[in-house]
């Protein structure tokens, strides 16, 4: 392990970065978080065994930047690939800072993004502080999604994550300045390589902590074709079976309202999984089929999906079928035009300038 350090003492705030083959990318991060005017801020850097020379633009960067007054810089490679959820486990047990955040290698941060996520969560004295993001990258449409604004009480936030009530709101760790206390005794289920976010902040609400929300988009959000949600539905079914049975022991002994939230974040899980085709009908309905009931409860899923995802979970395979694709044919239709007319509009609206 590397280490750059320039003060003495626990840093106020630990930025977790977990690296994996972002190397295009990495540099524009790094600057990023290198412009946050924190007090004391630790910056942990776990390269997770990348192949794309991600290690030698660290290295790089960190020889090119000096580390300001104020910051300690720690700088960690793997030998072998452990994942997200243990690398970023691994951040945390590091982590010496009152306050926790993470950053994925390849998006960025505004300049003063945790400045005030901090200043926020002083001023209102809680326990988890939100702010909105930026979604950009290949082919996606730029946009601001805002996460609420003002004090949010923990179950609301809950369920908007689980998409079991409006707004709907992510579920990234990403954008969620957190009291290190508050990952005390959070667990990971062995072999999980999808969702470690909700499977943290699920049972980080469930302490029922204080949270404040800021709408301004302080994270961005970069989207790429050879991210690991990009290329997930190869190994989503085995990943619903770690997860599925992790959430219902989330549920044991739990209030209705939590007993819902984490049903409809299965029912958008099962649903994925379903588009994904990376499983037979049969299976689908065989290992799933009870959770029939539940489909409703997922309050982003339109009357279309719903009802493919019914058709498909009761066993009419050739129905569920003959629906999927026009669903899938009619939203990527959609997203096409949509794109279409923002390039255009954007074009036109630099030819005037």
């Amino acid at each position: 392990m590397e280490s750059q350090e320039s003060y003495a003492g626990n840093p106020e705030l630990t930025v977790i970065v977990a690296v994996y083959n972002s190397a295009p990318y990495l540099k524009e991060t790094l600057a990023s978080l290198f412009s946050q005017r924190v007090r004391c801020m630790e910056l942990i850097l776990i390269d997770d065994c990348s192949t794309d020379g991600s290690r030698g633009v660290i290295s790089d960067f960190l020889a090119h930047n000096p580390v300001r007054e104020g910051m300690v810089v720690r700088s960690i490679r793997h030998d072998n690939n452990l994942g997200l959820a243990r690398t970023r486990a691994e951040g945390v047990s590091l982590a010496r800072g009152e306050w926790i955040i993470f950053c994925d290698s390849d998006d960025v941060v505004e300049y003063d993004a945790y400045p005030r996520m901090l200043e926020a969560a002083y001023v209102n004295d809680v326990d988890i502080v939100v702010c909105g993001f930026k979604v950009f990258g290949e082919r996606v449409l730029p946009g601001i999604s805002p996460q609420g604004d003002g004090v949010i009480f923990w179950k609301d936030l809950f369920l908007s994550v689980a998409q079991a009530r409006f707004p709907v709101m992510h579920g990234s760790v990403c954008n969620k300045l957190m009291r290190r206390r508050l990952w005390k005794d959070v667990v990971f289920p062995d072999g999980l390589f999808f969702w470690e976010d909700i499977v943290a902040l699920f049972q980080i609400l469930m302490k029922k902590p204080s949270v404040y929300a800021i709408s301004e988009g302080l994270y961005h959000y970069r989207i790429r074709s050879g991210s690991l949600v990009a290329t997930q539905s190869s190994f989503l079914g085995n990943q619903c079976g770690i997860l599925i049975p992790f959430f219902e022991n989330l549920a044991l002994g739990m209030t209705d309202d939590i007993i819902i939230g984490i049903r409809s974040k299965i029912i958008e899980l099962l649903y994925r999984l379903l588009k994904s085709g990376s499983v037979s009908a049969k299976d689908f309905q065989h290992n799933y089929g009870a959770y029939l009931g539940s489909v409703d409860l997922n309050i982003k899923h339109n009357f279309l999906e719903r009802m493919h995802l019914r058709l498909a979970l009761s066993g009419n395979a050739s129905a569920a079928f003959v629906l999927g694709f026009f669903n899938d044919l009619g939203y990527s239709l959609i997203k096409t035009i949509r794109y279409v007319v923002w390039r255009m509009t954007d074009l036109v609206g630099h030819n005037k300038s």
